[in-house]
């Protein structure tokens, strides 16, 4: 059986960091599509683009913004921005959301300081993770920075 995956984005484009929603469902060619994940679209925020992608029945499909927003993922963020080095002139940084994901085809990336230009086919998705943090500068003179 092959898989669809629909995905909902809430910025200008797909290659641009930012929120989006992702869906999975294995489709038998013997049940309608109609039925495809209505409920799970229920509720969603402003949309830019949605994008669907019929996988083929042996790729498998995965939910990268649930790995990267695993309690044990932004655990490990986390307990990297406690375990900043203290500075009397930046407070602790800190992590301000869930990580967002995006994606660019290999085509179409930078390949400047690429050892191996070869290493992926121009349609293999790349995959950019941003953390959006905080590091408020202390209420110092910095006169005497």
């Amino acid at each position: 059986m092959a898989t669809i995956s629909l995905f909902a984005f809430e910025r200008e484009s797909f290659q641009q960091a930012g929120p989006f929603h992702q869906i999975h469902q294995v489709v038998d060619a013997q049940e309608p599509i109609r039925k495809l994940l209505w409920d799970g679209m229920w509720g969603l925020p402003d949309t830019h683009a949605i994008f669907a992608y019929l996988r083929a029945e042996n790729e498998i499909a995965q939910s990268l913004s649930d790995v990267v927003n695993s309690q044990a993922v932004l655990k490990f963020i986390d307990d990297q921005f406690k375990a900043a080095p203290e500075n009397p002139i930046v407070h602790p940084p800190y992590r301000l959301g869930p990580v967002r994901s995006s994606y660019l085809p290999w085509g179409k990336a930078d390949k400047t300081n690429v050892k191996d230009p070869d290493a992926h086919h121009d349609g293999e998705l790349i995959t950019t993770i941003n953390i959006d943090f905080k590091a408020n500068t202390a209420g110092v003179d910095c006169h005497r920075c």
